[in-house]
């Protein structure tokens, strides 16, 4: 059971919580923003400028190749002009290279389709005419 001079020193604390909390608020600063992560910006597009009509030969005719293999191709090729610290970018390369390739295949693909489409309509409607 609570007491009176129980209840009066227990009110004196959350009053001066209370206060100190509002003081903190106060005075506090806001919490910093979260930083984001960096999105990677290619530095040197250039890099594999000099053989990109190689590399897309290789990626062509090897379509399963490694960026790890092409590099090593490029680096027999052209000693002293690339190293292993650029497999990051090259592998870059090569999924852009692929991406593009899927996207214009799937582009031939639907336009095949339409077309297939198109001319299946044709001939429904000559054949109910």
């Amino acid at each position: 059971m609570i007491t009176g001079y129980h209840r009066k020193s227990v009110q004196r604390s959350l009053h001066r919580f209370r206060s100190n909390l509002q003081l903190l608020c106060q005075e506090s600063q806001p919490l910093p923003e979260p930083k984001q992560k960096r999105r990677y910006t290619p530095r040197r597009r250039t890099l594999f400028a000099e053989h990109q009509e190689q590399i897309e030969q290789w990626l062509e005719s090897e379509a399963n190749t490694h960026a790890a293999e092409i590099l090593r191709r490029l680096m027999a090729l052209a000693p002293g002009s690339y190293h292993e610290v650029q497999l990051r970018s090259m592998e870059r390369r090569v999924k852009e290279w692929r991406t593009a390739r899927a996207e214009r295949l799937l582009g031939v693909m639907r336009l095949a389709e339409n077309g297939d489409a198109d001319r299946g309509n044709d001939q429904f409607c000559r054949d109910t005419k």
